[in-house]
């Protein structure tokens, strides 16, 4: 289904340099090319798409009318007697969606690195080192939809905002190129990601108390949050689908040390016990992922997006992905600045969006990136080896982990941060053509809308927080 491989030429280089020759100060860099083979999922999809594949399903419940009472014993429905009698060739239908490679844009992705730091050698038996370090992906796998509907495609029915929001679903189809699909998604190697930082480390490696002190002040942006994204089909999407990206943190820093404890005493049991004992620990601070509030409700509706735009088929609005259609204006920062906030309480300020005007629309990203709260977390161990003679001893360790028991909300693998921003339309209409010979009762797109109740009490509140101390305890034997 795709064509091989070519020879891929990734060059790379890297050099040290030791400015005066003592080991004292030194610069190092490099630079390298990487491909990456994109998911399966590019080539796979083509097994689902017919004449491949079709799916056909029969089940009892919709076949009671077909076979009224021809079963066994007057049985109703499907059983081993009626199942010869069903034709599931009857109950196929069109795929809504298809997904199959794209022969006419296949490439390689692929990623640029290149690094350069100095490190400079300190009294007292410590290591600077400052860097810029850059990653750069570029011809990353996503998917685009090409059976979509242009903006403004939709006027040469109408340009009456309520006949558009009032479109049956099939109709609209009928603008597209191909009329029995919703969506052809072919895959596209156009998406980048940018990430640059300063990364700064402080360290002391020898004697009882060596530390290394790391931070990392950084950004990352791009088209893409997740291999093989959805990007929009038209011709701006680059402006709408890049961004800050999810794994963006600003701030981060970690320190982590070890200390030899001394020893008191000189003899007896009093040595045995009480002498030789460590101490280690990690910290980390870091800054919050980011979050882009999208409409949900009436405003988020494909009926509202085709009448602003004369079209709906914008990638779907997610926190961490796409904008959606339509998104919200900006007054002021909406981050409230309470990093520590309890359950109950407001991270984001929902008085700082605002609702865009018939036609019109927000940035794409915040002008002032919403973030969760910042973490910060401790780990404490302390280990004492036993000697019991020869090569064997014995060694005890006591670890706190997340040692002052702190909780914080989680939006990555749950959604302990209530983001929805709900909306109701202030006018309805009734009557209002559908294109298919029928009317329907939709928003009026231009008397305006408002944020739900809900969405005014609740968006930006914790609603769970989640961590906890652990305590372990270990035994090593060594032998």
């Amino acid at each position: 289904m795709t064509d091989n491989r070519p020879f891929l030429w990734m060059p790379r280089v890297n050099f040290a340099w030791d400015i005066k020759g003592n080991g004292n100060t030194v610069v190092r860099g490099g630079s390298g090319v990487f491909y990456v083979r994109e998911q399966g999922n590019v080539q796979y999809n083509v097994i689902n798409v017919p004449p491949n594949s079709f799916n056909s399903t029969l089940d009892a419940g919709s076949l009671q009318n077909a076979f009224p009472g021809q079963g066994a014993n007057g049985y109703s429905g499907l059983d081993y007697t009626t199942t010869v009698k069903a034709d599931p060739f009857g109950a196929l239908n069109a795929p809504g969606s298809v997904g199959t490679p794209n022969k006419n844009d296949l490439n390689w992705p692929r990623t640029y690195n290149a690094s350069i730091s100095v490190a400079q050698r300190l009294p007292w038996r410590n290591i600077l080192e400052i860097g810029y370090v850059g990653t750069w992906g570029r011809q990353l796998v996503g998917q685009q939809n090409a059976n979509y509907v242009p903006q403004g495609g939709l006027y040469s029915y109408s340009q009456d905002p309520l006949r558009l929001a009032a479109l049956d679903g099939n109709f609209y189809n009928t603008f597209r190129p191909y009329p029995t699909l919703s969506t052809i998604n072919l895959p596209v190697y156009v998406g980048v990601t940018d990430y640059k930082s300063m990364q700064a480390t402080l360290s002391r490696q020898s004697g009882d108390f060596t530390y290394l002190v790391a931070y990392t002040l950084s950004q990352s942006q791009g088209t893409v949050t997740t291999d093989f994204a959805v990007l929009d089909p038209f011709s701006n999407w680059q402006q709408r689908d890049y961004g800050i990206l999810a794994t963006d943190r600003t701030h981060v820093l970690n320190v982590s040390w070890t200390w030899r404890l001394p020893s008191p005493v000189k003899s007896g049991a009093g040595k045995y016990i009480l002498n030789d004992w460590n101490l280690s620990g990690i910290s980390t601070w870091t800054s919050g992922q980011p979050f882009r509030p999208y409409f949900e409700g009436d405003l988020g509706s494909n009926q509202m997006t085709q009448a602003w735009f004369g079209t709906h088929d914008f990638a779907g609005g997610s926190g961490t992905g796409a904008p959606g259609g339509i998104t919200p204006t900006y007054s002021c920062n909406a981050n409230a600045g309470n990093g520590n906030a309890a359950v109950g309480e407001k991270v984001w300020n929902i008085g700082c969006l605002g609702i865009p005007a018939f036609g019109q629309t927000g940035p794409n990203y915040p002008p002032d990136t919403l973030r969760t709260p910042g973490r910060s977390f401790h780990d404490l161990t302390v280990f004492k080896d036993f000697p019991l003679g020869g090569s064997r001893r014995l060694q005890f360790r006591l670890g706190l982990f997340n040692l002052f028991n702190q909780a914080y909300p989680d939006m990555i693998n749950y959604q302990d941060i209530d983001f929805h921003v709900n909306t109701q339309c202030n006018s309805q209409v009734s009557g209002v053509p559908n294109g298919a010979g029928g009317t329907a009762t939709v928003c009026d797109p231009t008397a305006g809308f408002r944020f739900t109740d809900n969405t005014i009490a609740n968006f930006g509140k914790v609603t769970t927080k989640r961590g906890h101390r652990s305590v372990e305890l270990a035994l090593r034997f060594f032998f």
